[in-house]
């Protein structure tokens, strides 16, 4: 699991590409055959009131310490809302090189040219998927956080990208 190792000297942050709170104007959901203009099925739980304020501090210092890395669609809401703990997502941000090398203990993801995958765990269990892929001309990393059940919308939804 890549999210397992200690922290190590790499800043951690990120950029939030979609806005408040179940804000979906980032999220395109893929529409199987058949299925054109019907919005996905499964969302991640809305955030509560008390936890919108927690929610704008930890976007804040992301984008702070990580300028280098942009979180896709609902990313922050899923770590919110799907992950108990978030100290496996934080791992994970902190394992992406800014060299923009393959991260330490990800695999090339199936299916999808130039994304890497990782296990991350919500502190119940590893069914926390990251994706990754470096840009080399902005010098940053694109990043979705997600769970396994929605891996395989994920992964049509990285082709797409």
């Amino acid at each position: 699991m890549c999210s397992a190792r200690q922290f190590s000297n790499n800043p951690v942050g990120a950029t939030i590409s979609n806005g408040l709170p179940g804000d979906h104007a980032g999220l395109h959901p893929v529409a199987q055959p058949g299925q054109e203009g019907q919005a996905a099925s499964e969302k991640p739980p809305a955030l509560p009131a008390r936890s919108t304020r927690t929610y704008d501090e930890v976007k804040g210092v992301l984008a702070a310490l990580r300028p280098d890395v942009v979180l896709l669609r609902d990313s922050l809401q899923v770590a919110f809302g799907e992950f108990p703990s978030r100290a496996g997502f934080y791992g994970v941000l902190n394992d992406l090189p800014t060299s923009g090398a393959r991260p330490d203990g990800w695999k090339k993801l199936r299916g999808a040219e130039h994304w890497w995958e990782c296990h991350v765990s919500t502190g119940q269990n590893d069914h926390g998927r990251a994706y990754a892929r470096f840009d080399g001309l902005k010098r940053q990393w694109s990043v979705l956080l997600s769970i396994k059940k929605a891996q395989g919308h994920d992964i049509l939804w990285l082709q797409a990208q």
